[in-house]
């Protein structure tokens, strides 16, 4: 087989930690007039017959193929919350995150202007809403570990330099947990609500 220099010159980076994994949610605000904010921050449950029910989170879910991140989350938020096709404005792009999986998170602060608290039973078990001035005061608590790689028996030690010893590389991560009413936030949620919050102070500081 001749190798083409033509087709190499061609060729475009892949990111194979990437490819196909990318997901798309948003911190969606529901105007509340009772807030001194005029705002207050909406979450859902996720159903129990879905991966990872009984969790708090935000509306969010995997990028299509053809889409930008900020179309796929504003199409969840519609989906998960049975909207109309305007019924969600995204305002601004918040975070960016890979985690230890290799999936590309992206996060984005959106508005739902008219929201009757409906949603998608197949989905969502409940939906709830915390006052943004409450969760500004509420500082949650913050845990910092490490993930390190967990070789299995026949990992071949004898073909690296330094074997056993070898110094892998260890991804670090924190925790952020808040405590409310409706439970507890946290995991990648918790995450990406602090980051917004600490966004918020920052850009009325």
């Amino acid at each position: 087989m001749r190798i083409q220099i033509d087709k190499i010159k061609k060729y475009k980076m892949e990111d194979l930690t990437r490819h196909g994994r990318e997901s798309a949610v948003m911190v969606p605000l529901i105007p509340d007039p009772q807030d001194e904010t005029g705002y207050s921050i909406l979450f859902e449950v996720r159903a129990n017959g879905i991966r990872q029910g009984g969790e708090i989170c935000f509306p969010g879910g995997m990028v299509e193929a053809g889409e930008t991140g900020e179309e796929a989350a504003a199409r969840e938020v519609r989906e998960e919350l049975l909207l109309e096709e305007n019924a969600v404005e995204i305002l601004a792009s918040l975070v960016e995150q890979e985690r230890p999986s290799g999936r590309l998170v992206k996060s984005y602060i959106g508005i739902i202007p008219d929201y009757k608290m409906t949603y998608s039973e197949d989905e969502v078990s409940r939906v709830f809403t915390l006052p943004l001035s409450w969760l500004l005061k509420e500082e949650g608590k913050k845990v910092n570990v490490t993930y390190s790689m967990d070789q299995n028996d026949d990992f071949p030690y004898d073909l690296i330099p330094a074997g056993r010893d070898y110094p892998f590389s260890k991804y670090k991560r924190s925790f952020y947990f808040y405590e409310t009413k409706e439970g507890v936030i946290w995991g990648i949620t918790g995450e990406i609500l602090h980051e917004f919050i600490e966004f918020i102070k920052n850009s009325n500081s």
